[in-house]
């Protein structure tokens, strides 16, 4: 694929609560810094510039959901409001061992100077 940033960093990209099919899954992806010649059966995906809370996960792949649950108890602690209908991230730094990944968790929230 042309044009890859970091190829040492692979994103996973989801919607919490999708409301369309086109939405439904996850996607494993590389950030580009132009998107041009996408390899047929490969597809581009656009997420606009979004406010994140982040929390750094290095352990095993399986601890991850605790990873998350933290994240999302600081988020409700701090007041701040998830926006389940957004893209949320997952950059991941080491991936290829799945007991020992380091990822950062990107959990998108509402950013009230963006309203």
């Amino acid at each position: 694929m042309a044009n890859v940033s970091n190829l040492h960093q692979q994103f996973g990209a989801f919607v919490v609560d999708t409301s369309s099919e086109e939405e439904d899954g996850y996607w494993v992806c590389h950030q580009v810094k132009k998107i041009e010649g996408v390899p047929e059966g490969m597809v581009s995906l656009r997420i606009p510039s979004q406010t994140y809370a982040v929390l750094k996960h290095r352990f095993e792949n399986i601890g991850i959901l605790n990873t998350y649950e933290e994240l999302h108890t600081w988020i409700t602690k701090s007041g701040l409001k998830r926006r389940l209908g957004a893209w949320h991230l997952e950059r991941f730094y080491h991936f290829k061992d799945t007991e020992q990944i380091e990822v950062d968790l990107m959990d998108t929230i509402q950013d009230e100077k963006r309203r």
